[in-house]
């Protein structure tokens, strides 16, 4: 693990180098120094900490006590993620609607799972149908409604440019019988 991270360090340190030359850098710069050895930090143990998470070992089960099994939702779940095409963050909002089966889900879990497949290199589409499947497997729910609005900084920072704009995608899950 350490030789890995070594590696990495060494590869960013090259590439902080290599934009020098094309770009005017200054990478002897004091405040850049330590520049390889934080980013190596910042995506190993943040931007894609989801790879070490495991929804099956977030998830808390409840029994399920009520008559009726009515629609439960959370909303207003934050999150960010990595886009696989350009290696650029997108984050937004979740809303993640279920309908519990003979369990109910701690509900402090359900962000942790939302966390656990959005610190990976995702598409949005893939996400919500990530989440939405974790919760009817591991969480036991008879269907899940997982809808994200997230604005995407591959779109907004760069090419087009449509600063402000929102992707909103809606997935479901169905327990079959």
């Amino acid at each position: 693990m350490m030789k890995n991270k070594e590696k990495i360090e060494s590869l960013f340190k090259e590439i902080i180098e290599l934009l020098e030359d094309s770009s005017g850098i200054n990478s002897f710069d004091e405040s850049m120094v330590d520049t390889p050895e934080r980013v190596t930090k910042m995506w190993g143990n943040e931007l894609l900490k989801g790879y070490h998470m495991h929804p099956q070992e977030l998830i808390k089960l409840f029994p399920n006590t009520s008559k009726n099994p009515e629609e439960i939702e959370i909303g207003n779940i934050p999150f960010y993620s990595m886009c696989e095409h350009h290696m650029m963050p997108f984050f937004g909002r979740m809303t993640i609607k279920y309908i519990p089966g003979n369990f109910v889900l701690g509900l402090s879990k359900i962000p942790r799972v939302v966390e656990a497949y959005a610190r990976r290199f995702q598409l949005q589409e893939r996400l919500g149908q990530q989440i939405a499947d974790a919760i009817v497997k591991y969480g036991k729910a008879r269907s899940v409604e997982v809808i994200i609005e997230a604005e995407h900084t591959c779109m907004t920072a760069r090419g087009i440019q449509s600063i402000g704009s929102i992707t909103k995608t809606k997935s479901t899950s169905f327990a079959t019988k």
